[in-house]
């Protein structure tokens, strides 16, 4: 196949894709019980200094709220999290880590880093800051609209 002959957005499209669906297939190997969404939901509670609230980590993932809700229900329900009211906003539902999350996270730490050296294997500091400059800027693009 020639790709000189297609329009660069549409391999960049393409390219998002196929990888996405590589990344999951992997992802589904290794975390048996968690989709790739459940499981950068759980990493992404790891970023905050408190307990994130469920608006927290939808506007961290780029998730809706709803979105976020269903998947923290699940994560819940599998003994991974624990969603509680905020002591203080009773309307604020906060996402509290369990055991189960920091033994896996304990257990996985050197699959994960084995996974993410291999990923970005030949991918220099630059090229990596380029393609993630891009990326956010087509998010951004797509959330405007």
């Amino acid at each position: 196949m020639d790709f000189k002959k297609l329009d660069p957005r549409y391999l960049m499209y393409g390219s998002l894709s196929v990888l996405d669906n590589r990344i999951a297939a992997l992802q589904s190997e290794e975390f048996k019980d968690l989709t790739m969404k459940q499981h950068f939901l759980l990493v992404s509670i790891g970023t905050f200094d408190d307990n994130p609230t469920l608006s927290d980590v939808s506007d961290l993932i780029g998730c809706s709220y709803q979105n976020v809700k269903r998947m923290a229900e699940q994560l819940q329900d599998k003994g991974y999290l624990t969603i509680r009211k905020d002591e203080e906003d009773r309307r604020k539902l906060r996402l509290v880590p369990e055991e189960k999350l920091m033994d896996m996270t304990q257990d996985k730490q050197e699959v994960t880093q084995q996974f993410m050296d291999r990923m970005y294997r030949d991918i220099s500091e630059d090229d990596l800051m380029t393609a993630l400059s891009v990326i956010l800027k087509m998010t951004e693009n797509i959330s405007r609209e």
